[in-house]
């Protein structure tokens, strides 16, 4: 079996390099060995290291993604590894053509039933959600809501919490996805995924602006830039100071707001990029997390990016402050 460090890297947000290369050391490692089935969960990992950090050759990161799990998928086979052939499936899903990836999904969610397993169970039908989502985003919501259902049976906070990150985004009506945000962000915060929390935190602040008290949602704000500062999460932080200087400039609190504008700005101003080309790099990044969505087949991240889109081509680029103010 692989070490707990290595196998627990599926769950991570931050990656890095370090844990790439930790990776492919262990990977070679079990190679070395001639220990085949450790050599094939190795590969399952890195397959989903490589999205997030880079490829380790010359194949763009989901088209290495899908080879490492291929490779994988035969030998989980050979070696009758249950929840091993569920993760070369899972990985091999996002570049899969539709109808493979249907069945693909369709022989993970038949192995992870012969092997009673409910927490495999809800994985698979959770990925089966986000196929849906893009043909049928109420036959999505309602198979998210039986994956809810099994993880609040056995007692899984997180996949709870990505749950109800998912169905903020594919229910209907504002007040809905407020709530279910909200939901998602209470628990990614007790279990100490604060990165998390703070990116359900923003979705529900999305949502909440006309049917939310302001007091409500600068609570909220200020929670989201407590979770974002304590991670290191500058973007985020940056995104909350906005919020709250909004928040605070509806209230007519106008000191407070120029005081959370001029903190955003100066994040902003970090990079050493022209307020024009900010825009212009904001702007690419998120038509490219729109079509790395559409690879994946995920309608709801895809429906949230092209929403942030359509916020940021709206967007009137700041002027720059003639006084920059410290972080609090």
């Amino acid at each position: 079996m692989l070490r707990p460090e290595i196998a627990e890297l599926t769950s991570k947000t931050n990656l890095t390099e370090a844990d790439l290369q930790a990776v492919l050391k262990e990977r070679d490692l079990y190679f070395s060995q001639g220990d085949e089935l450790g050599y094939a969960h190795c590969l399952t990992v890195l397959a989903f290291v490589v999205i997030w950090v880079r490829s380790d050759n010359n194949q763009p990161p989901f088209d290495r993604a899908y080879s490492l799990a291929m490779e994988a998928l035969p030998i989980m086979k050979r070696h009758q590894d249950s929840a091993g052939t569920i993760d070369a499936l899972l990985g091999a899903v996002p570049l899969s053509a539709p109808a493979e990836a249907t069945r693909m999904l369709d022989e993970a969610l038949e192995i992870a039933k012969e092997m009673g397993d409910d927490f495999q169970i809800a994985r698979v039908l959770g990925r089966q959600a986000a196929m849906l989502g893009r043909s049928d985003r109420k036959q999505s919501f309602k198979l998210n809501s039986q994956v809810l259902e099994i993880y609040e049976k056995i007692g899984s906070v997180s996949g709870q919490a990505r749950t109800l990150f998912s169905m903020a985004i594919q229910c209907e009506g504002d007040e809905a996805k407020f709530d279910y945000s909200v939901r998602s962000a209470n628990l990614f915060r007790s279990i100490g995924r604060l990165d998390q929390s703070a990116r359900a935190i923003s979705l529900a602040l999305m949502y909440g602006t006309e049917h939310v008290q302001s007091s409500t949602l600068l609570e909220l704000a200020e929670q989201g830039l407590r979770d974002a500062q304590t991670v290191g999460k500058t973007l985020l932080e940056g995104c909350f100071y906005k919020h709250v200087a909004q928040i605070h400039g509806g209230l007519g609190n106008f000191e407070e707001a120029e005081k959370y504008q001029g903190w955003a700005q100066q994040i902003d101003e970090s990079d050493g990029l022209s307020p024009k080309e900010r825009k212009q790099q904001e702007l690419l990044f998120t038509q490219e997390m729109i079509e790395m969505c559409k690879k994946q087949g995920n309608a709801e991240a895809e429906k949230m990016f092209k929403e942030k889109l359509r916020e940021l081509k709206k967007t009137k680029i700041q002027k720059k402050l003639r006084s920059g103010r410290a972080k609090p």
